[in-house]
């Protein structure tokens, strides 16, 4: 599901129910990288382990016009 979209960056959400959130960013910055961050909230019943995590990273490519 898309969150958000602008010139440089665009989200997008993944939603497993009961279990899993993610979000995606996908950004240029000010300074002109492309860069993405990934988050991630699992819990709930189904769930054996409860996690939350956030990871980052620099990317080569991104064509925001696709989206």
């Amino acid at each position: 599901m898309l969150l958000s979209r602008g010139i440089s960056s665009l989200s997008v959400l993944v939603v497993y129910p009961g279990k899993t959130a993610e979000v995606y960013t996908f950004l240029k910055t000010s300074s002109g990288k492309l860069e993405y961050i990934h988050t991630l909230s699992r819990a709930g019943d189904e769930v054996l382990i409860t996690k939350a995590s956030v990871m980052h990273g620099e990317c080569r490519y991104i064509n925001f016009d696709a989206i």
